[in-house]
């Protein structure tokens, strides 16, 4: 069996499968056009948004039929689009009374004489409904005993009506998984397909899964696939499945949004854009009460007409896990993407302006132009900052062993706290800086020192009050100090894991020995406890160099890890449970040699000096955001690492954002700041260095 899963980049068929009627052909962009992101069919609930995709879909009337289903209940609905083929809308009614809206735009679109379909026995649409509509229409109701056999009869009803004869393709969804369904029937119609549901509960053989059998059965089907993972549809029906087609797959994802995307980038579509619906419920809904569904049902002609497969997004911007409501697999596909139109269904109630900005940002956004000013001046060797959200910055100073306060730039005199039995050899001394997740509440603050006796790298946990902060103990001591390679970056976790980066302390042969301490990254509890899927105690990952800057992604759970190589091949890494980066037998790409975990990122035979890391999380990073910010020593600039939507594959060659011309020398540290940019500190010395406030000022976009 093939797994088919969403590709990284669209990859479309040339035409699409053979079928008995053809889909009228779509406006495509002239060549080098970006094509348009915007609203359709606007409204606040699934009746609305379907009188108003088919007032769209048929500005001239003349459907050859209309589908009209439930809009409170989608067991009946599911396969509706399959029904509508294309050449009719897809209407919502009541069970015992239908909408004015609706009478009126059926008036408007469908002859009279001509069939509405119903969908759904007596009890989903009330005779007085089809009574209702005789006067003026043919009605058909399409309908089973259950969800299994009225999805089987408008199969039927589609293999006789438009093949005149059983489809040589079948789409398989689960009858109580709502959202593999909806997202399916589009492209089940552009695939000239037919869409059949199961029950996933009752196993291949139980109740009505067995008409589905042996409808499938009827002929020697070229092909099936299977909408969702094992979940949806259990893999006890592989095999019966596979027995009646000569190719037989899965479009499937990690979830609905990941399955939508494997169903948009299948090759039933030569798209020329993509339909953007809401398909979450409402916070208080369940995927068993919500009316979510009927968006992706009512927009589906107008995605099987214009060949532009349906994308599932949340009506929160603010879920998370997500780019403003964007799920990242479908991100993945609207990535760069700006040749493809995004037609976004329903009004900002449903599906939210910040949503709709963040599809034209991933689609088509440009770099950003920077603001970079001096916010603070008059530090020695700043290592770290941490933006306290309210006008205060903490950093750390290296050589004094300084945590130093400023308060709207202005930088206090006396220090916060200053580190006791400070080794501050060379590279070692008072480094990486991060507040607790409770910070606000709890004051608590993580730092690494090199301190005496050990010398030894230790990460201390500090309790803030006021302008002071006192000793709250040693969380972990986590290998040698030493006047080279101590790294030591800090960072914590949604899970609220601390990750602490160190150096192999001029012990390359440690690096890859799990039982030492330095050339690692070591990840704990907030209490400095080993954490599950460690390679040993706390070491998370081995064979690091001198890993400055660690970050996790601001939407999925990648983290990302910048280190200077030798005299070549700095690299940003891919953190993994257990990985193995290769130091000191390995630096830079090997395909993988002995083992090890190849950079997602190399310098090559020239090194910048990489440093410190930070995602560009805002949207004012526009068509930078998601991507990494680094810092550099040796090359005095300020680079950016374009990334996919997951954070975890680089998506082109490193940008510059600022070089050695402005002026500021050696940059050390990357932080993010409140207001959606990011602190840099340089690194020159003698009381010279400052905190440099770089702001992302984002590209003039005309409204859609």
């Amino acid at each position: 069996m093939t797994l088919l899963s969403p590709a990284t980049a669209f990859a479309a068929a040339t035409a699409l499968l053979a079928a008995a009627w053809v889909l009228p052909a779509a406006a495509q962009p002239a060549p080098g056009d970006p094509a348009p992101t915007g609203r359709v069919a606007s409204g606040d609930t699934p009746s609305e948004v379907a009188v108003a995709a088919s007032a769209e879909d048929f500005p001239d009337g003349g459907a050859q039929w209309a589908v009209l289903a439930r809009d409170d209940e989608f067991a009946d609905a599911l396969t509706g689009a399959g029904v509508a083929a294309g050449r009719g809308p897809v209407l919502f009614t009541r069970s015992t009374a239908l909408p004015a809206a609706t009478r009126t735009e059926l008036e408007r679109v469908l002859p009279q004489g001509r069939t509405v379909y119903l969908m759904g026995g007596e009890v989903a649409i009330a005779p007085e409904v089809a009574e209702a509509l005789g006067d003026r229409w043919t009605v058909r109701r399409v309908s089973g005993a259950n969800r299994i056999l009225t999805a089987l009869a408008a199969a039927r009803l589609v293999d006789d009506r438009d093949r005149g004869g059983a489809a040589a393709e079948v789409w398989v969804a689960a009858g109580f998984r709502w959202p593999d369904a909806v997202t399916g029937g589009a492209a089940a119609v552009a695939a000239g397909a037919a869409l059949v549901l199961v029950d996933s509960a009752a196993g291949p053989a139980g109740g009505s899964n067995a008409d589905v059998i042996a409808y499938l059965a009827e002929r020697d089907r070229d092909r099936i696939r299977v909408l969702g993972g094992a979940v949806a549809v259990p893999p006890s029906f592989d095999t019966p499945l596979a027995q009646r087609a000569g190719d037989y797959g899965r479009l499937a994802g990690s979830d609905r949004a990941g399955t939508a995307a494997a169903v948009a980038g299948s090759d039933a579509w030569t798209p020329t854009g993509y339909t953007i619906v809401l398909g979450y419920p409402a916070s208080g809904e369940t995927d068993d009460t919500t009316t979510a569904w009927g968006y992706a049902l009512a927009a589906s002609t107008r995605a099987a007409t214009l060949r532009r497969p349906i994308l599932l997004v949340h009506g929160d911007d603010r879920a998370a896990g997500t780019w403003d409501g964007v799920d990242v697999p479908t991100a993945m596909l609207l990535d760069d993407a700006c040749e493809l139109a995004a037609d976004v269904v329903g009004s900002p109630g449903v599906v939210t302006d910040a949503t709709l900005a963040e599809v034209e940002r991933l689609r088509c956004a440009g770099a950003p132009a920077l603001d970079v000013g001096v916010h603070a001046s008059g530090l020695d060797l700043p290592w770290a900052v941490a933006d306290l959200g309210d006008g205060r910055l903490l950093v750390t100073e290296r050589d004094t062993g300084d945590l130093r306060l400023i308060v709207d730039g202005a930088l206090r005199f006396a220090p916060v706290w200053t580190a006791p039995d400070l080794y501050a050899e060379g590279e070692a001394g008072l480094m990486g800086l991060v507040p607790a997740p409770d910070f606000a509440t709890s004051g608590t603050l993580f730092v690494c020192a090199s301190q005496q006796p050990g010398p030894r790298i230790r990460v201390l946990r500090l309790r803030m009050a006021g302008e002071t902060a006192s000793d709250g103990g040693v969380v972990a001591d986590v290998g040698r100090a030493h006047s080279n390679h101590d790294g030591c970056a800090l960072a914590v976790t949604r899970e609220d894991h601390l990750l602490v980066t160190v150096g192999d302390a001029g012990m390359g042969e440690s690096a890859r020995d799990p039982a030492a301490g330095n050339g690692k990254v070591h990840r704990m509890t907030l209490g400095g406890e080993p954490v599950d899927g460690n390679v040993a105690g706390t070491v998370w990952t081995v064979g690091h160099r001198n890993p400055q800057g660690i970050d996790e992604h601001p939407v999925t759970s990648v983290v990302l890890a910048a280190e200077h190589g030798p005299d070549n091949n700095d690299e940003v890494n891919r953190l993994v449970d257990g990985g193995d980066y290769g130091w000191p037998d390995v630096s830079g790409p090997s395909g993988g040699a002995g083992g090890t975990v190849d950079p997602i990122w190399a310098s090559g035979p020239a090194t910048i000096a990489t440093s410190g890391v930070a995602f560009a999380a805002e949207p004012q990073w526009s068509g930078l955001r998601g991507a990494l910010v680094i810092a550099t020593l040796k090359d005095q600039s300020l680079r950016a690492l374009p990334l996919t939507p997951d954070g975890a594959t680089a998506a082109g060659p490193m940008e510059t954002l600022f070089d050695a011309e402005l002026g500021h020398g050696r940059l050390r540290g990357v932080t993010p700041a409140a207001d959606g940019g990011v602190w840099v500190t340089t690194s020159n010395g003698s009381g010279e260095d400052r905190i440099l406030r770089v702001r992302p000022v984002p590209p003039t976009v005309p409204a859609p």
